[in-house]
């Protein structure tokens, strides 16, 4: 996997309201924190994110269902109760920009 640092807080491109750009798969690391410092903020706000699911949205799927979010403000978590079933993504921008810091 690439090495890459981007901003902790950025801005969505169409509201301009300023939303937190990490997850546990991508981001290790504050950089201008200490090593304790960053892993203490950066655990803390993947528990937040994981137990305070404040508004969520769970899917009765059926053949044909089509679900797509807006990744720029929704923090995505899928929840392995499919067992058996096969789950299949495919990642794609509309009119999207870059978020900016």
């Amino acid at each position: 996997m690439p090495k890459n640092e981007h901003p902790l807080v950025v801005r969505h491109p169409e509201t301009d309201r300023k939303l937190l750009y990490v997850n546990p798969a991508y981001t290790d690391r504050i950089p201008r924190l200490s090593e304790t410092e960053s892993r203490t903020l950066l655990d803390m706000l993947f528990r937040m994110t994981a137990e305070r699911s404040l508004l969520h949205c769970r899917v009765r799927w059926a053949p044909n269902t089509l679900v797509f979010w807006d990744n720029r403000c929704v923090q995505h978590h899928a929840t392995y109760d499919y067992h058996s079933l096969t789950r299949y993504g495919r990642r794609v921008a509309l009119n999207g920009g870059p978020l900016r810091g």
